[in-house]
């Protein structure tokens, strides 16, 4: 089932000259452990990026994660399950 949801989730990653790698990320009161991020890409956000995120989880659900550099914060933007 796919859902288009654009909310505020919090995320485990490691930042390491300039990448980033997810983790894990917490969204409606459950954890979820990233297995592989499948795609990275970036889009404009005035003179800052969101950056973009395909993963999958342990469970095999795919969702679409977002980091956005102009104030830190992180999102779920859709996920398939």
């Amino acid at each position: 089932m796919y859902q288009e949801l654009g909310e505020p989730i919090e995320v485990w990653a490691v930042f390491n000259r300039g990448q980033i790698k997810p983790l894990g990320f917490k969204w409606r009161q459950r954890v979820y452990k990233i297995a592989r991020v499948t795609q990275r890409w970036h889009s404009p956000a005035g003179k800052y990026k969101c950056r973009h995120f395909g993963i999958v989880d342990t469970q095999d659900n795919f969702f679409e994660i977002c980091y956005r550099e102009e104030d830190c914060s992180w999102s779920i933007a859709q996920s398939w399950a």
